[in-house]
């Protein structure tokens, strides 16, 4: 295997765990300063929201 397409393949799976972390609420995610959570937590709450909270209503 070329090692430029293992490093690619690595570098790819650790994006994938990080953006998995972040929406999860993992270590990763707890690490990070109270006002990046909340923002965090607020784009990934409502991202397939059906509910009637009217937060699709902005």
């Amino acid at each position: 295997m070329d090692k430029k397409l293992l490093i690619s393949i690595i570098l790819g799976l650790v994006v994938i765990a990080g953006l998995l972390d972040v929406k999860y609420q993992g270590l990763f995610y707890r690490m990070l300063p109270y006002r990046i959570q909340k923002k965090l937590a607020e784009v990934f709450q409502h991202e397939q929201c059906y509910c009637r909270c009217g937060c699709s209503e902005n």
